[in-house]
């Protein structure tokens, strides 16, 4: 099973001894790609850096046209380099680290180079940037490329579209709770069993009654026909699961018995007109005292609840509000 995403596909198996010759005759290169030794695999592409490389790219693209190379094959031929050839890791790194940096730096140099076949932008940008000769020379070189998602794949299967049984009807139900559509039985006249696929008459109507058919005793006319068809479409799902033409309730508060008197447990219902005096009472303020506070700038009014010595805030007014502050809660 492939692995990766939609551009990623199995790379060429190719001997390391074949990479091993193309790295021997191109090894100063290897040692210094130039500008490709800096470039990241998302950069932007440097045409100027593919022309200096391109005698390697050319060797590799011979090899392997589809320019992709296996790490492992990558690490296997630059480290069989090294060990030939042990000046060409001029850097403060180790053999093992130095040929994983240079692999890097190959794949980089490929990726970029088929960027450039498959993308005409990239192609146009290459054109701003070098010379007519120049050009001509990077052209031979990615006309070679082969691009892989180019190439047109085998048919297989598909899945054929279906709709969904999960989707709604138009009075808002799943489709899957539909009931089954009603086929309309033919039968020919004079014919015994169940029907076969004889075509009916247009202006009859046969009942079928156990094993046979019967005609009926005057034809339908169009209009009838018409509405005979429609009965078991008739009754849509919203009627035969209760909410068709229900009649609606009525609300609790237009019935005839009229509101309930709310009563207390334990005690008689308060009667209309005459207010709850004690429970006014409770809520009289007295003993009121006024007090000017500084931070912040305000007065306030405070005072106790008949029956009780806790004093409550009744009112406050600051200066933010109105600089006669003082003479509105003395007010």
């Amino acid at each position: 099973m492939s692995k990766g995403g939609a551009r990623h596909f199995t790379k060429p198996a190719i001997d390391p001894g074949i990479i091993l010759r193309i790295f021997k005759d191109h090894s100063a290169l290897i040692a210094n790609l130039g500008i490709y030794e800096t470039v990241s695999k998302s950069g932007a592409v440097s045409p100027k850096g593919l022309l200096d490389c391109k005698a390697l790219l050319q060797d590799i693209t011979e090899v392997a046209p589809t320019c992709e190379l296996a790490p492992q094959v990558l690490r296997t031929s630059l480290m069989n380099l090294l060990a030939h050839d042990v000046s060409l890791n001029s850097t403060k790194w180790n053999g093992a680290t130095w040929c994983n940096i240079k692999a890097e730096r190959v794949t980089v140099l490929l990726a970029h180079l088929r960027k450039v076949a498959r993308d005409k932008e990239q192609q146009r940008l290459c054109t701003a940037k070098l010379t007519s000769h120049q050009y001509q020379q990077l052209e031979t070189l990615f006309s070679e490329v082969v691009i892989k998602d180019e190439v047109p794949l085998e048919k297989g299967k598909c899945l054929k579209r279906k709709a969904s049984d999960a989707s709604l009807d138009s009075d808002g139900f799943p489709k899957i709770l539909q009931s089954p559509e009603v086929k309309k039985s033919s039968c020919k006249k004079g014919s015994k069993g169940p029907p076969g696929n004889e075509k009916t008459t247009p202006h009859r109507l046969w009942k079928r009654a156990g094993s046979s058919c019967t005609k009926t005793s005057k034809p339908l006319g169009k209009r009838q026909q018409e509405e005979a068809g429609s009965t078991a479409t008739e009754h849509s799902l919203q009627d035969k699961m209760g909410y068709g033409n229900k009649p609606k309730k009525k609300p609790a508060s237009k019935t005839k018995a009229g509101p309930k008197a709310t009563t207390t447990k334990g005690k008689k219902p308060l009667k209309k007109g005459k207010p709850n005096t004690q429970a006014d009472d409770k809520n009289k303020f007295c003993q009121l005292r006024v007090t000017n506070a500084t931070k912040p700038e305000r007065s306030y009014l405070t005072g106790c609840h008949l029956g009780t010595t806790q004093r409550r805030l009744v009112v406050e007014v600051t200066a933010k509000w109105t600089k006669n502050y003082k003479k509105v809660i003395q007010r």
